[in-house]
């Protein structure tokens, strides 16, 4: 009875330890907040935040948990459901931080180029699409006869905050008022960027902030 035990609180020990993550990443894009669970299993969870909804990938990772060093992660679930189509996704680890990249070749890796520092006033356009959801003051009046689209394909931009911390999605009226206009500090990537959730993707003009105030309008 004894050994039973012991084998008992062994057991329960060992799962304990295996439910708890190696590595926890947080990560923000234009319209979601991520939670990267890896454990030392090789399996991850990658929960995803949205404005309204939430959802759970799970599956398998390989790579290096080094500074500098690079990992990919490869989906087997989405909740309880298992998927056909594996999303895989490839982060390198950076001053501590995960950030997702894109397979390309070195000669084009141009996306982490900057253009100067700047301020901007932008107001978010409140669209329901997944696309660029804001746009710069300066260029509101060419949307009031943009019947066809153009001038918003041509102006709306999108934002990603320096520090994931620091994100503006996490402002409770984004999603709730409008207009809604922020003064942003930051710089503008000399490259498009692109986008991508829920096996949708775009690319945009980009700007990253590292500071931001909403202001009256």
């Amino acid at each position: 009875m004894k050994n039973i035990l012991i084998i008992a609180i062994l057991t329960i020990s060992t799962l304990s330890s295996c439910s708890k993550p190696i590595k926890e990443y947080q990560l923000d894009n234009d319209v979601q907040h991520i939670t990267l669970k890896l454990y030392a299993d090789s399996t991850f969870t990658e929960l995803i935040d949205e404005i309204e909804d939430s959802y759970e990938y799970s599956g398998n990772w390989t790579g290096n948990l080094k500074e500098g060093s690079t990992f990919t992660t490869v989906a087997t679930k989405k909740g309880l459901q298992i998927i056909t189509l594996t999303p895989t996704k490839t982060y390198r680890i950076e001053n501590g931080k995960a950030t997702q990249i894109e397979k390309q070749d070195e000669s084009k890796e141009l996306v982490n180029e900057f253009k100067e520092d700047t301020t901007i006033t932008v107001e978010w356009l409140g669209l329901s699409c997944f696309c660029p959801n804001w746009i710069e003051i300066e260029h509101l009046k060419e949307l009031k006869n943009d019947s066809l689209g153009i001038m918003k394909d041509k102006f709306s931009i999108s934002i990603l905050p320096s520090d994931p911390t620091h994100n503006i999605y996490n402002n409770q009226n984004v999603g709730n008022q409008t207009p809604l206009v922020f003064k942003l500090k930051g710089r503008f990537y000399k490259n498009k960027i692109r986008h991508e959730a829920k096996g949708m993707s775009y690319e945009s003009r980009t700007f990253q902030y590292d500071d931001y105030e909403m202001i009256e309008y």
